[in-house]
């Protein structure tokens, strides 16, 4: 979701967790930022995740090296994509629940 402001886009993720928020969901929410930078043609300096469970909200400043972060997970994934390899495994079977890699490398746990 976007809150259009006069001033200002805010990207909101919503997340179905009780868990608060992660790096990962941080730099997610950066990426929904530089997307809409990208279109607006405007800097995004903060966002949102609610967490619907809980119906938490928790703040994410959007800085610099958040958005460097962001710049760094792509090329990553990029380079995966290259290379035709699979993500190395987690070291909680929980993330694994979800993972749309689960088909691929089931006999981890």
């Amino acid at each position: 979701m976007i809150i259009s402001l006069e001033s200002e886009y805010i990207p909101v993720d919503f997340k179905d967790t009780m868990s608060r928020p992660h790096a990962n969901h941080a730099i997610q929410l950066a990426a929904y930022g530089l997307l809409i930078e990208s279109h607006y043609w405007t800097k995004v300096k903060r966002g949102f995740i609610y967490t619907i469970p809980s119906k938490a909200i928790y703040p994410v400043e959007i800085t610099a090296k958040l958005k460097d972060n962001v710049y760094n997970t792509l090329q990553k994934i990029e380079k995966m994509i290259i290379m035709q390899k699979i993500p190395e495994k987690s070291g909680s079977q929980n993330k694994c629940q979800d993972c749309e890699f689960s088909n691929f490398c089931g006999d981890v746990f």
